[in-house]
């Protein structure tokens, strides 16, 4: 009895055990894809970190080149400003020795400026002159033409006067001839005494 309550626990055991395999295997294997991310995971790492100090190497290299030719420039500034000061001083011992002649200086351009206020005054005066001339020109130009226009009005005027007296002559003419005409025909003595009457009709007749 003893050996049958054995076997069927060996059995169970035997049974049992292909499943705790498989299961281990399963296990084994996450383990190894979980070693596998990990390892690509620090594999990308390396790679960033490789560009990193890359990069970091690179701006070490701009950073030293800035430097020297910051330093280039610094010693180059130095000697510009050591020139400058030499010219400085320089000009400032030109100055000191050329005081007195900047003083004549300054006053032949205080006289200068002087004259140039007089030259001015002058200008401006001669403006004022040369406006006052041209405004008595203009004057005289309107009075010319009103004149003009004055004697153009006379000389028509006296066109039709002379048109006139033109006329007036002709009628006098005709009027005489008419006279001497008239004259010739009434040599009676009763026509002669109503003479007087008939000029009368004959000037009404002839609108004199």
């Amino acid at each position: 009895q003893g050996q049958v309550g054995y076997m069927p626990q060996e059995q169970e055991h035997r049974m049992s055990q292909p499943v705790r395999i498989q299961t281990q295997d399963v296990k084994l294997q996450q383990l190894h894809g979980l070693l596998d991310f990990a390892l690509k995971q620090k594999a990308e790492e390396d790679v960033q970190t490789s560009r990193q100090l890359k990069a970091m190497n690179e701006v070490i290299v701009i950073k030293d080149e800035a430097n020297k030719a910051l330093r280039g420039n610094l010693a180059e500034l130095e000697e510009r400003l050591s020139e400058c000061r030499m010219e400085l001083e320089y000009y400032q011992e030109q100055w000191k020795s050329e005081t007195a002649e900047k003083a004549i200086l300054k006053k032949e351009a205080e006289d200068l400026r002087k004259r140039d206020d007089e030259r001015r005054k002058e200008i401006e005066a001669l403006k004022n002159q040369l406006a006052a001339a041209n405004n008595k020109v203009n004057c005289a130009r309107n009075d010319a033409l009103d004149h003009l226009h004055a004697n153009n009005e006379l000389e028509a005027k006296f066109e039709e006067l002379s048109l006139l007296y033109i006329a007036l002559q002709n009628k006098y003419n005709y009027f005489l001839e008419s006279l001497a005409d008239y004259m010739g025909r009434t040599r009676t003595k009763n026509l002669k005494q109503n003479s007087l009457h008939e000029w009368q009709l004959f000037k009404e007749r002839n609108d004199f």
